[in-house]
Formats: C-alpha cells, sequence, structure tokens
C-alpha cells in the first residue's frame, strides 16, 4: 500500500511543494507513522494543517528523543529511523508552508 499525501487548498486545488503534489509514503513508513502519530495516514484524510501539525511536531520530538525505544523499527521490516525522520521533516514543512490547507491522503 502507497499513501499519497497532498495539502489542498479550500478551492480543491492542491498545492505544490517543490514541483510535487504529493509525497509519497509507502507501507513500512506507514506502519512506522501510526506508531509515532498514533494512526494511519488513511485517517488523516480530509483534516486540517492546524489540527495535524502538532502531531507531527510531537512524534519528530519523540523520534528524537527516545530513539533507542524505536530501533525495533529498523531491523529490517519497517523503515530507517533516519528515513521516518525525514518524512516527519517533509510532513512538518509543508504544514509550515501551507497552514490553512486541508490533508488529502490517498491510498
Amino acid at each position: 500500500m502507497i499513501y499519497s499525501i497532498g495539502f489542498k487548498q479550500k478551492t480543491g486545488q492542491m498545492y505544490e511543494y517543490n514541483g510535487q503534489k504529493y509525497m509519497y509514503v509507502d507501507e513500512e513508513n506507514g506502519v512506522f507513522l501510526k506508531e509515532l502519530c498514533g494512526e494511519y495516514p488513511s485517517r488523516w484524510d480530509c483534516r486540517s494543517v492546524s489540527y495535524m501539525h502538532p502531531i507531527f511536531d510531537y512524534a519528530l520530538r519523540n523520534l528524537l528523543e527516545n530513539r533507542k525505544g524505536y530501533e525495533y523499527f529498523s531491523n529490517g521490516k519497517f523503515s530507517s529511523l533516519e528515513e521516518i525522520q525525514i518524512i516527519l521533516n517533509e510532513l512538518i514543512e509543508r504544514c509550515e508552508a501551507f497552514p490553512d490547507a486541508v490533508m488529502e491522503v490517498d491510498w
């Protein structure tokens, strides 16, 4: 399963970030995001950025402060800690770039 995560304007148009409308997260990263954020990315669909931004901030802080606690995710079954950190940073950057957006998630 691949999650396509985009940020939508109130007019229904998708914002572009560095020429991309969507960022893509594979199933393994989706499982890791569920562990950090409390739910799978599919549940983020139609949520406001103002709601999700603090969740992403907390997840990144939690990951950085408790790296040892999440090492079991990088045992070859799931993504690496570095990879999930990049994804969270990208989500946070997009939240900051489009503070009035609504998330669109296809899976």
